[in-house]
């Protein structure tokens, strides 16, 4: 199996040297990089091209998010995993609508890290706990907001639509509420003519339409 080649970027080095003593559990996957600075990483990333950049977007001297935005923009294949303290959100909605292919704290960095790797090396989108409550919350709000009455799915649409954020896939779905594959797939078509939607993924990316408080 090739290398799953990673850049870590954080300020402090303690948390670089965590980071990268945590992915390094993971079958087959490679340090290539490690910096404290945004304008470094995004050398980095010309350089080596990496499959997956995991980034602080707290950056002292830079933007964070503009970082995110340039690699993302530059190498689309790129994913990038963002490991943060910030939880405002604001910060939650510039992440995730640039591209960001997770989002995860600091504080639960032990615990979600590995997770977050693996999930986001096979293609899914990754998001903790507590950020996935909130994008949920900002849903719900924006669609509120937007069309001045609830979206009126079902309970069992509802469920489906929480799974589908927390990335589950159709059979996943189909067997956690004994259904069979083709009900499940009627239904996310529901959600998405509901939601106004195309991909499942903008099920999380739609924060970019939340009015900010």
């Amino acid at each position: 199996m090739p290398s799953y080649r990673i850049v870590i970027t954080d300020e402090c080095r303690m948390i670089r040297e965590m980071v990268r003593r945590t992915v390094t559990h993971i079958e087959a996957v490679e340090v290539v990089g490690d910096t404290g600075e945004g304008f470094e990483c995004i050398e980095m990333v010309n350089k080596l091209k990496p499959d997956l950049v995991i980034l602080d977007i707290s950056l002292t001297n830079e933007n964070g998010i503009q970082v995110l935005r340039q690699i993302k923009d530059s190498h689309p294949k790129t994913k990038v995993l963002v490991l943060t303290m910030l939880k405002a959100r604001t910060h939650i909605s510039s992440a995730l609508s640039c591209g960001a292919d997770g989002f995860i704290l600091k504080e639960d960095a032990v615990e979600d890290l590995i997770n977050a790797v693996e999930k986001i090396r096979q293609g899914g989108i990754y998001i903790s706990d507590l950020i996935l409550t909130h994008v949920l919350q900002f849903m719900r709000e924006s669609t509120t907001n937007r069309s001045g009455h609830d979206p009126c799915l079902s309970e069992r649409e509802r469920r489906i639509a929480d799974l589908i954020s927390e990335g589950k896939s159709v059979s996943e779905i189909a067997e956690m509420m004994s259904l069979g594959r083709t009900a499940v797939y009627n239904l996310r078509c529901n959600i998405r003519k509901k939601l106004c939607v195309k991909r499942d993924v903008d099920l999380v990316r739609k924060l970019r339409d939340i009015p900010q408080r």
